[in-house]
């Protein structure tokens, strides 16, 4: 069983396995992936924190907002991560992690709340 069957499908199982055999080293190794709804100031500060960590291996940050009006949406933007938006009524807890799972590239899925500030600059190697 892959790693992503029970959430995704039997689709991204394929893709993985094909992804897989054809690893190189740049490939991305986690993905830390957020759901966020008006997640403020603090939210930058969560994503300054994940993105200064020290890994020997390269990772993605993914965003999925979900109708944010504080400006959620640009702030991870102006930070370069990746940032999809659904609408509000799409939200839910399992369905919105099974979307950041289906667009992760990485190897590890690393699920965080848009509240949850890394404790040190190790946390995602030490994590995985």
């Amino acid at each position: 069983v892959c790693r992503r069957e029970l959430l995704v499908g039997a689709r991204a199982c394929d893709l993985e396995q094909r992804i897989s055999s054809n690893q190189t080293m740049n490939q991305i190794h986690a993905s830390v992936l957020i759901p966020v709804k008006n997640g403020g100031l603090l939210l930058g500060e969560v994503l300054d924190a994940v993105l200064a960590q020290q890994s020997p291996w390269p990772f993605e940050v993914i965003v999925v907002d979900s109708g944010s009006s504080d400006g959620s949406v640009a702030l991870a933007r102006e930070r370069g991560v990746r940032v999809e938006v659904i609408p509000a009524a799409e939200f839910g807890h399992g369905r919105t992690r099974n979307f950041l799972a289906s667009m992760a590239a990485g190897q590890f899925l690393v699920f965080i709340t848009q509240d949850a500030k890394p404790a040190s600059l190790q946390w995602l190697h030490n994590i995985v």
